[in-house]
């Protein structure tokens, strides 16, 4: 916890002395609530547990009114094989800390391309709201456009997984914000035992990617802030740079949470608010 305080506290946001509880302080101002709440229950602080159970409802509110997430499901018996994707094909699941399944898709190099003088990266992406796995690694069979990634896996370049939300493909669940994050870091603490499922070396030869697009960003930064000695890179693809959806929370409920942690600080940076967000800066 203080390793990863000291590391955020180098982007100039966090207080200037690290508060007690701080790894569930450390949880709600990374915005992985559900691990927070857990904490909480754990740490057995009632008034903050019902802050934050409060919170977690009026975010999922604004999920559902904002259409946060377009779940679609699907059957793995819809995906095509490998050689109509034109590199190897698998796929998985994993299972989050509250038991929920969640798919995945692997892409892997064919082994005449891979070579021992450049090893592969490895990429876990995690995709848009509208996204499953299987479309974007065009393995669905109501894909509409050629993966990009084809190429890259195919010339030796990189491994690629897919990785889906909760209610998406064939993820159990319901895909929410409040899940999004703890999900992300569970897969990545998955990682070793998925790799040697689809064939890969743990820890991989070449450098670990974490990639995500869109609403995906949030779980690619969150993974890599975490595990920031284990991930050499990080891409984030048309990120989510505003409030949305918490602009639709009330401000009194932020109050409410943040009574509970000193303020987050400044620190001689200047905070730029979206101009979607009315309650963006009284959030802060």
């Amino acid at each position: 916890g203080q390793r990863l305080w000291r590391r955020l506290r180098r982007c100039g946001r966090l207080p200037a002395a690290a508060p007690g509880q701080l790894a569930l302080a450390l949880r709600v101002w990374m915005g992985d609530y559900r691990e927070a709440a857990r904490r909480c229950k754990d740490a057995a602080i009632e008034g903050m547990d019902k802050s934050l159970s409060s919170f977690m409802g009026d975010l999922a509110a604004a999920e559902n009114a904002s259409r946060a997430f377009h779940a679609s499901s699907a059957s793995t018996d819809e995906l095509q094989g490998s050689e109509a994707a034109g590199v190897d094909v698998s796929h998985g699941t994993y299972v989050a800390d509250d038991g929920v399944k969640i798919g995945y898709v692997c892409f892997s190099p064919p082994q005449s391309a891979l070579r021992t003088d450049a090893p592969p990266a490895v990429v876990v992406r995690f995709g848009g709201n509208n996204e499953r796995a299987a479309m974007v690694a065009n393995v669905d069979r109501k894909a509409y456009r050629p993966s990009p990634f084809r190429d890259v896996v195919n010339k030796g370049i990189a491994y690629v997984f897919f990785v889906d939300y909760r209610g998406f493909g064939w993820s159990g669940g319901k895909p929410s914000l409040s899940d999004i994050r703890g999900d992300a870091d569970a897969f990545f603490r998955a990682l070793p035992a998925v790799s040697d499922r689809h064939g890969l070396q743990y820890p991989p030869r070449g450098p670990l990617v974490v990639m995500g697009r869109s609403i995906g960003t949030f779980s690619a930064l969150h993974v890599a802030v975490l595990r920031s000695g284990k991930v050499n890179g990080l891409i984030l693809d048309s990120p989510v740079s505003c409030h949305w959806p918490t602009e639709r929370i009330a401000p009194g409920r932020w109050d409410a949470l943040g009574r509970w942690f000193p303020p987050l600080e400044a620190a001689g940076r200047t905070l730029v608010h979206c101009p979607c967000s009315s309650v963006g800066a009284g959030a802060q």
